[in-house]
């Protein structure tokens, strides 16, 4: 529903058909939304924003890009992911550009890691935490990744991450404040390492609120969808002309919110015939400077914080 109010709001989107959900669903996005929504795909599709659960992606990404479609893939398991870049040859064979990572996270943690990459001359670490839920299918998943080992990266190797270790207390802007986060099977990594060179240290830690859980029943009553604020830290660490330094970034907002603007943005961005933007499957910032990325974000009302250190 966010993604598609969102695109509806884009000046250059003509259309939004809508390619799944009941009938009910789409007619009642349809009246809420207006005109650009169509309930079947009757103009010409050019690309495709995939809101599914993660387990379905990939084979969805590959149907779409044999159809000669751009798509934009917001799935955030680790495998997930790694099974969407490995068709990497597929878009590049049809010619089209598969966007992996379009949320929050992952997505705006691999757009965050690469700004912050480039105020060193090289990276020691980067350490991500992210914290919230949008509705059942991403509390499904969530679930699933901190229930699944991960990997993180150790030198120059990927070492395994057991599920739910390391649990670490980060602090996120307020009003989100601190959260216990754990490892998982997160995505981020695996696209933060392609943008990110000679990382020494990569780890990716996720929690669902601990009152998230007990609410999971509730969204099956749409009157009860009262989506708390999530939260997003990105950590960096390296080595400039003054020695090692530290830089954090944040991002409060709701998950659905924040993921809807970014997946959005990156069906405009992906879409335009760019002849300098190459073919092929990678994260947004592969094609789109990060400063780019988030000034448009920013225009949505998703905006980036620095953490500065107290007095």
């Amino acid at each position: 529903m966010r993604v598609a109010r969102e695109l509806c709001d884009r000046i250059e989107v003509e259309s939004v058909p809508l390619l799944s959900g009941t009938p009910d669903r789409r007619f009642e996005i349809h009246s809420a939304l207006g005109p650009k929504i169509h309930n079947e795909p009757s103009d010409p599709v050019d690309v495709v924003v995939l809101c599914t659960p993660g387990s379905h992606q990939v084979e969805q990404a590959t149907r779409w890009l044999e159809a000669g479609k751009h798509v934009v893939s917001t799935a955030l398991d680790g495998r997930s992911v790694t099974e969407l870049l490995a068709l990497d040859a597929v878009a590049r064979r049809v010619e089209r550009r598969l966007v992996v990572g379009a949320a929050m996270s992952p997505g705006l943690s691999t757009v965050l890691a690469h700004h912050a990459a480039a105020l060193f001359e090289s990276v020691i670490s980067v350490h991500v935490g992210a914290v919230g839920s949008s509705g059942p299918a991403c509390v499904e998943d969530l679930e699933a990744c901190l229930a699944t080992d991960g990997l993180d990266r150790r030198g120059s190797l990927w070492e395994s991450a057991q599920a739910r270790s390391g649990r670490e207390l980060l602090w996120f802007a307020e009003p989100v404040g601190v959260a216990e986060c754990q490892r998982g099977d997160f995505g981020d990594a695996h696209l933060i390492d392609r943008v990110v060179a000679g990382t020494r240290e990569l780890t990716v830690r996720g929690s669902l609120d601990a009152l998230e859980r007990p609410r999971r029943l509730r969204w099956q009553r749409r009157e009860s969808r009262d989506e708390k604020l999530g939260g997003l830290r990105v950590e960096v660490t390296g080595f400039g002309v003054n020695g090692s330094s530290t830089v954090v970034y944040g991002i409060i907002d709701r998950r659905s919110v924040a993921s809807a603007a970014f997946a959005a943005l990156a069906a405009s961005l992906v879409g335009r015939s760019d002849a300098a933007a190459a073919p092929g499957a990678g994260g947004l910032s592969e094609w789109v400077e990060p400063r780019v990325v988030l000034a448009a974000l920013a225009e949505r009302g998703v905006k980036c914080a620095v953490f500065e250190a107290a007095g």
